[in-house]
């Protein structure tokens, strides 16, 4: 399901390229990141509520002491830490796998600047196939 082995080298590519970024194009993939920690926690919900039905449960046949709880708590948090940890990497691998097509992706839409004799800057955006809207032709009764 989830290759440590991968991920490392995936993670490592990923640090390569974060590297060569600018301050703006760090601040989206930092921001990328955190929104790919805050999915992966979000699993912590099911499993605290599998957690309470199953101790609610178990208290219900059986009387518990505090020693069984604590026990109980460490277990299912660890049972956290691992489901968590596994869909992080598992949406890092898929997210980060090609970084290069993610590099050419930045490079292809970068703004080209060049100097015109009279030291003005022109600013030449690539041409996109792109539609615009027709304007509206006035209908006459």
């Amino acid at each position: 399901m989830v290759s440590l082995k991968k991920f490392l080298k995936v993670g490592k590519n990923y640090i390569d390229y974060i590297m060569k970024l600018g301050f703006s194009e760090l601040l989206v993939n930092f921001i990328e990141l955190i929104i790919l920690v805050a999915i992966s926690l979000l699993v912590m919900f099911p499993v605290s509520a599998v957690k309470v039905i199953l101790y609610s449960f178990v208290s219900l046949f059986t009387k518990t002491n505090q020693t069984v709880y604590l026990i109980y708590n460490i277990v299912f948090l660890i049972i956290n830490a691992v489901i968590s940890l596994a869909l992080f990497i598992y949406m890092f691998n898929k997210r980060y796998e090609d970084i290069e097509s993610i590099r050419n992706r930045k490079r292809e839409t970068k703004i080209e600047v060049k100097d015109v004799k009279n030291g003005v800057r022109k600013i030449e955006l690539e041409d996109e196939s792109m539609e615009l809207p027709k304007p509206a032709q006035k209908k006459r009764f």
